[in-house]
């Protein structure tokens, strides 16, 4: 599979070499998966964009996952990712958000943000914004 991956990915295919790179991150080889995420963006910002590459991209140096911890990056990654309605990133940069990485913390957008990655079918968003909610309504109770 890898190397028809690999075939389909040199003949330009987005979804290939996005594959590619979540395959290479399950090997552990983030230097070579955050390689093809960035083909993958190269490529794709000549067409419609999917958003997914920089997702992907922003979670690794979130992470530091073979590479230095960036917040900044990630952000700047979740952003693009979120111009493409792509639901995980409204999840992820809501963390950054709700923690103050890479950007003024700000539990409010924070929640707009995780509010708009569980209209559009993310769990993890959901939980997170059902966790922020009740956190802050509890903290309205005991002021």
């Amino acid at each position: 599979a890898e190397n028809l991956l690999k075939l389909a990915a040199k003949e330009g295919d987005i979804e290939s070499m996005i594959n590619l790179g979540r395959l290479m991150e399950s090997y552990n080889c983030y230097s070579e998966a955050m390689k093809w995420y960035k083909k993958a963006i190269e490529v794709d910002k000549a067409t419609i964009g999917y958003g997914r590459a920089e997702n992907y991209l922003g979670i690794i140096y979130f992470n530091g996952n073979g590479t230095s911890v960036d917040y900044t990056e990630a952000v700047r990654l979740f952003k693009i990712s979120c111009q493409h309605d792509l639901a995980s990133a409204f999840n992820n940069l809501g963390i950054c958000y709700e923690n103050g990485h890479g950007v003024k913390k700000d539990l409010h957008e924070a929640e707009l943000l995780y509010k708009k990655g569980s209209e559009k079918g993310n769990y993890e968003a959901l939980k997170n914004l059902a966790y922020i909610t009740a956190r802050n309504s509890l903290y309205e109770l005991a002021c």
